[in-house]
């Protein structure tokens, strides 16, 4: 009997719905879940995505807030602390130190990067044990003691800080590590979820640990964040539903296609698509209203996406993109101690001459001045010619051709073409004139990281970097501009578009054997070329000569390439040579 009973009313009730209703119901929960769907995942993602970028921002803030500080200036307060029994007199005497307030107004620069979000900034060194602290320098502190009662507890110099109940305060103390905490902590005190992050303080001379720097970060501005997104996707949500039910039998396909079209740019947007937009259009008011909220959010996040990515193009300019690149890495964040490759490339040096005499006519600011001056040449030229400089060596660089040897040559052409007109406009001015050489080399390196887990640096080491870099030195006993080696001259491929000539063996530093050598000139002036070119076959016939130990005539051939050239160092170089064998 029930199951008649039940049987029957299911047939009453489906007789009574009509099929405009069924469509209609089932258009109605399908579009409701895909809604609900589709904005919870959205919500989700735009929640880990905000906390994951501001904990990765907040630890870089912590990190290169702690490199930045007065290291000096520090020490110089942690000394009083250890060494003087502080009294309220002294301690106020101290805080108004010019020590203090450069690091008191330090603190505060970094939190006023970002306001809404640092609530405290300051500074500690261990304590009597492990459970306690001292504070050095809060960035809060002199202006509470304009505000605050005396007899009101302020975290001021030398302040004993217990701190028994934060493993992670005692953790970065301990370890001299950066510290960061995984999430929001509700402080009872503050009434307000914040979230605690260290970084090391070493002394930039000796690199002794002097303190930690200490951060903390509210998440109010955060939730308050997170909460309007949240009623932004309810209301978009609820305006769904309602259309859905007022027209669903009637608008039932134009209300699913922008809904899918969505979903899709909203998949493609969460695989960091961050172009993806909804570029189509709707009649139907709420799901454009849905399309348009969701397009507001996407530029809000692509914006603060292609902030941290900025961020990344600044720590590039300390660590190539290419050296990254080489070692598989996205960003600077995925590099480890210990990644390397091998590869064939080639190696360039150069360096100004005579700079330490140079340098000693100039204060220390001029000097700087004039190494960017001329490096900012330089750079742009090597990056335009498929290189990338892998250090600078202070009046140098040493830059990697990673695709074609003739990548290098090319670049070092219109390098010396730039130092001409570097040097034209230093006339001028009134200015003395520079010249620099240039080394180049060709061979397998190891590109990798190497340091230790709290300093590291990338690196090449091989046997032909040395061998570039010396070749560098060369040029200066050779008296020309740029030098090759035999590897690098079989390797490029078209060589008799340059403009080369052979300068024979000759002996490095650290090499047992002698390598052979080559002089790029095409830089040179129009006068010497012409010179070097009508000698050129002269200077190849006494090399011979010179190889095979017949010393007379190569002197001889030297001398007759002296009297057409005078000012050529290469064959005075060899006539002297050829003087001592005789």
């Amino acid at each position: 009997m029930f199951h008649y009973y039940i049987k029957n009313k299911r047939c009453f009730m489906a007789k009574k719905i009509s099929y405009k209703m069924n469509i209609g119901l089932y258009f109605f929960f399908s579009s409701l879940i895909i809604i609900m769907v589709v904005t919870a995942a959205f919500y989700y993602f735009v929640k880990q995505k905000l906390y994951s970028e501001i904990i990765q921002n907040f630890q870089s803030t912590v990190f290169l807030g702690a490199s930045g500080i007065d290291t000096d200036a520090f020490k110089r307060l942690t000394e009083k602390i250890n060494e003087n029994k502080l009294t309220t007199d002294s301690i106020d005497s101290i805080e108004q130190s010019d020590d203090y307030k450069k690091i008191y107004n330090y603190l505060n620069e970094i939190r006023n990067t970002k306001k809404d979000l640092f609530i405290f900034v300051y500074t500690l060194i261990p304590g009597k044990d492990e459970t306690m602290a001292r504070f050095v320098v809060d960035a809060d502190v002199l202006s509470l003691k304009k505000e605050s009662a005396p007899d009101e507890d302020i975290s001021h110099f030398g302040l004993d800080y217990d701190i028994s109940s934060q493993p992670v305060t005692q953790k970065a103390l301990k370890e001299k590590e950066n510290c960061i905490e995984t999430q929001f902590i509700y402080d009872k005190d503050y009434k307000v979820y914040s979230m605690m992050g260290f970084a090391p303080i070493f002394d930039k001379n000796t690199g002794e640990f002097l303190g930690i720097l200490g951060a903390d970060i509210s998440n109010k501005n955060i939730a308050i964040f997170l909460r309007k997104i949240l009623v932004i996707c309810f209301v978009i949500m609820i305006l769904a539903i309602f259309f859905v039910i007022v027209i669903s039998a009637v608008l039932a396909n134009s209300i699913s296609k922008p809904i899918i079209l969505l979903s899709d740019t909203v998949k493609r947007f969460s695989e960091r698509d961050f172009e993806a937009r909804a570029d189509f259009q709707s009649n139907i008011k709420e799901t454009a209203n849905l399309i348009e909220n969701f397009n507001l959010m996407a530029v809000t996040i692509q914006d603060y996406n292609t902030y941290m990515q900025d961020l990344n193009t600044s720590y590039e300019r300390f660590v190539p993109l290419e050296f990254l690149t080489f070692l598989s890495k996205n960003d600077i964040m995925q590099v480890k101690l210990g990644d390397q490759i091998q590869k064939d490339m080639a190696i360039m040096f150069s360096d100004i001459r005579s700079f330490s005499t140079l340098s000693e006519s100039m204060t220390p600011k001029q000097t700087f001045d004039f190494l960017n001056s001329y490096l900012q040449r330089i750079g742009p030229i090597i990056r335009k010619n498929g290189g990338f400089i892998d250090k600078y060596l202070g009046d140098g660089l040493m830059a990697l051709f990673p695709k074609n040897p003739d990548d290098a040559i090319i670049a070092s052409i219109e390098m010396r073409k730039e130092l001409a007109q570097y040097n034209r406009e230093r006339k001028a001015q009134g200015l003395f004139e520079i010249n620099a050489g240039i080394g180049i080399h060709t061979g397998t390196l190891m590109l990798g990281i190497i340091g230790d887990e709290k300093r590291m640096q990338g690196t090449v080491i091989s046997d032909s970097v040395n061998l570039a870099a010396r070749l560098d030195t060369l040029t200066k006993d050779f008296g020309v501009s740029t030098l090759i080696t035999k590897e690098l001259f079989n390797r490029l491929n078209f060589p008799d578009k340059y403009k080369y000539r052979f300068l024979g063996n000759t002996l490095v530093k650290g090499k047992t054997e002698s390598i052979v050598v080559f002089e790029i000139y095409d830089a040179d002036t129009n006068e010497l070329i012409e010179l070097k070119d009508t000698t050129k076959s002269d200077l190849h016939n006494a090399l011979y000569l010179f190889n095979i130990q017949k010393y007379d005539e190569a002197k001889t051939l030297f001398s007759k390439i002296h009297s057409v050239f005078p000012n050529d160092a290469v064959a005075s170089l060899f006539i002297e040579k050829c003087s001592d064998m005789l």
